[in-house]
């Protein structure tokens, strides 16, 4: 179980660190500081930020489990 949750916390952080890195690289200093509201969602803010709180409860769970 513990290499399990090495593992997937590794893959985790590679997927979100490249999809921040790609973004940079694509747009620059002209990245919206949320690629999900930045490009034409305007819509519920609130929806948004319960999904990163979620991402980042999910992150907390796996380290957890790993200690």
């Amino acid at each position: 179980m513990k290499r399990a949750s090495i593992g997937s916390i590794l893959v985790t952080t590679f997927f979100y660190l490249c999809c921040g890195c790609l973004g940079y690289a694509a747009f620059g200093s002209d990245a919206p500081g949320n690629l999900l509201t930045g490009f034409g969602l305007y819509g519920p803010y609130w929806l948004i930020d319960f999904a990163n709180a979620c991402i980042i409860l999910h992150l907390l769970g796996g380290y957890q489990v790993l200690h």
